[in-house]
């Protein structure tokens, strides 16, 4: 048997554009320099990660501006620019979020984060499993 994972951002490729989806899934093509969305985007699922994980909302923020660090350019003046302008928008999208959703978030326990999952896909009509396909990914 064949295990083929689907994920969320898998699927969603292949709506977008199937040649896109070919380039980056089958052949594993990818762009050298993550697009400023997914940068900006990653970080911010650090962050909330840590904070998930039991750090405090500052101790959260600090932890991302740490780890963002690792990735600054070396050479080139306006990569490194248009890095401290996304440095400063996840630090604030951080610190925000904490803030606003502090007082609604203080009543629940967080049991997982980030947490990865495997799970077959059924057909509707007959309730069997696929073979070759399974549904992956990571739910916060």
């Amino acid at each position: 048997m064949i295990d083929k994972r689907l994920t969320h951002s898998q699927m969603q490729c292949a709506k977008t554009c199937l040649r896109k989806h070919q380039l980056a899934y089958v052949f594993g093509i990818r762009r050298e320099v993550e697009s400023i969305p997914m940068r900006i985007g990653s970080a911010f699922h650090f962050g909330l990660n840590l904070k998930a994980n039991g750090e405090s909302a500052n101790s959260a923020v600090l932890g991302t501006m740490v780890q963002f660090d690792s990735t600054k350019p070396i050479t080139d003046d306006d990569r490194l620019y248009h890095w401290m302008i996304d440095r400063e928008i996840i630090a604030r999208l951080l610190s925000a979020y904490f803030w606003r959703w502090a007082e609604a978030d203080a009543g629940i326990k967080i049991i997982g984060s980030e947490v990865a999952f495997n799970v077959s896909i059924s057909n509707p009509a007959t309730g069997h499993p696929m073979r070759i396909f399974r549904r992956a990914g990571k739910h916060y």
